[in-house]
């Protein structure tokens, strides 16, 4: 097999543009929650796709750090733009940015332009070649300094993910939660089918949020929330065509005017009803608001029993954690321009040859605590 040569994001960019519906609309008017995830799991997939050529088979492996900031509402168009920020090994993380575009009100056709922020999205990806391995995937080519900052996010962004895995364990739902679950099923049928026959990530994510919505509204006594902010969302297992795809949630944690709800997913063969498999688990943020669309206080939790109120100082770390964590990102994206000054001691090939996540690590976080890149990057990479 001839070598492939690296590929660069802009090689990888995808675009979805469609207008909302009411069939997709809560009852403020906008957009549902679960089948805006839905479609950032589409184009991310279509973004990974474009980098391998088609020539490998991705899944969704996990999806973190999505942030909903604004909301679409009905006949608003969707847009959607998605770039691979990081390649590692048979693996690579894809940012989606998400946009509302008015109509009646902009005539341009320049999304990212002429739009309104509503959300991003920070997708993994595993290939597999035809035969199920692991795919071995070409490298990335960055050429710029913010290109450069976001794979040393990406990076930051795996690392952390571990750190928080162990800071704050997943505690699974079990029988003592008997009273404080919601649950959900869903026949998966061909419609839900992706292109390896299993069920469709997107589905399982559209699932999750509903649950997770559900969960939160009542608790909240039936009064409207919305979705803030989607993290952890972890694809473990497939689902098949023809089971029965469980989603349970539980309250986890209550802020002031928000709330954490932990979900798990479970594939039910119809031939084996007592064997449940654990196929996805996320963690969501809701945010009760009022019919004006201003945020209000939620009821008090108290948890009962011990494994809730390990979650519920679960809650609190990861709250912690991430807060902790935009702000190290925003100062890498905020220093980029520093990374510029490679070209000033080192010749750009040698930059791109950081191949080893460990060592683009230790330069993220030289950044990070001096706000400058190194002078001589050999050196400092040979330390």
């Amino acid at each position: 097999m001839p070598t492939r040569q690296p590929h660069t994001p802009e090689s990888s960019t995808a675009f979805i543009f469609q207008p909302l519906l009411e069939d997709h609309c809560n009852r403020l008017g906008t957009i549902q929650a679960g089948y805006l995830l839905k479609l950032i799991d589409v184009v991310g997939a279509f973004a990974a796709l474009q980098y391998v050529d088609n020539e490998f088979n991705v899944v969704t492996a996990s999806l973190d750090r999505t942030n909903f900031i604004n909301t679409i509402h009905v006949w608003e168009f969707i847009a959607m733009e998605a770039t691979v920020t990081q390649v590692w090994n048979s693996s690579l993380e894809v940012v989606v940015d998400v946009y509302a575009v008015n109509y009646r009100q902009n005539t341009g056709h320049s999304c990212p332009i002429t739009s309104r922020k509503v959300a991003r999205a920070y997708l993994v990806f595993v290939a597999f070649n035809s035969d199920r391995s692991k795919a071995k995937l070409p490298a990335l080519q960055w050429h710029t300094a913010p290109q450069h900052a976001a794979l040393l996010a990406a990076d930051l962004r795996k690392k952390r993910r571990f750190a928080e895995d162990n800071a704050a364990p997943w505690i699974a739902i079990d029988g003592t939660d008997a009273d404080a679950i919601t649950l959900r099923t869903h026949l998966a049928t061909d419609k839900d089918a992706n292109l390896s026959g299993n069920v469709f990530g997107g589905v399982i994510l559209e699932q999750i949020s509903t649950a997770a919505r559900i969960a939160a509204e009542k608790h909240c006594l039936g009064q409207t929330v919305v979705n803030a902010r989607a993290d952890r969302m972890s694809f473990i297992a497939p689902g098949f065509i023809g089971e029965t795809i469980e989603t349970r949630a539980i309250i986890t944690q209550v802020w002031r005017t928000s709330m954490e709800v932990q979900v798990e997913v479970q594939a039910i063969n119809p031939n084996h009803p007592g064997k449940p498999r654990h196929i996805a688990s996320c963690y969501m943020v809701l945010v009760r608001i009022t019919d004006d669309g201003r945020p209000a206080d939620v009821p008090p939790y108290q948890p009962h029993t011990e494994p809730q109120q390990h979650r519920q100082q679960g809650a609190d770390t990861r709250r912690a954690l991430r807060d902790k964590e935009g702000r190290d990102i925003d100062k890498l994206h905020a220093n980029s321009g520093t990374v510029q000054a490679l070209t000033q001691h080192n010749d750009w090939t040698l930059a791109r040859q950081l191949a080893d996540w460990r060592y683009r690590l230790r330069l993220a976080w030289h950044v990070l605590q001096t706000g400058k890149a190194p002078s001589n990057l050999q050196r400092f990479l040979t330390k």
